[in-house]
């Protein structure tokens, strides 16, 4: 249902390890459909962690992403850092909400 929204393309590059500093090391990037809108916005990451994120990113159901992955839009590369999954009154999934900084 969320498809027909999902009218900008973002390139997904999933984290495949992290190096000897804790930093993500990229893997194979993919393409999606997304909606993504520019937001200045204070997020809640866990109990104790607020983050400022810049980006909010709509995706299908289907797409895998997780947070310390980079998401490229418009030639800028944005982390992950909060990945909210929406579902629809079945319990299906639905879409994918992500945050950015």
């Amino acid at each position: 249902m969320i498809s027909r929204f999902l009218k900008q393309t973002v390139s997904i590059t999933p984290k495949a390890s992290f190096d000897k500093w804790g930093n993500p090391v990229a893997g194979t990037a993919v393409s999606a459909s997304a909606r993504v809108q520019s937001i200045e916005d204070r997020i809640q990451t866990t109990p104790d962690t607020f983050v400022e994120v810049s980006l909010a990113v709509w995706l299908d159901g289907s797409a895998s992403i997780s947070n310390d992955d980079t998401l490229t839009f418009d030639s800028s590369a944005h982390r992950v850092v909060k990945v909210k999954n929406l579902y629809d009154i079945s319990g299906d999934l639905e879409h994918i909400k992500v945050y950015c900084i």
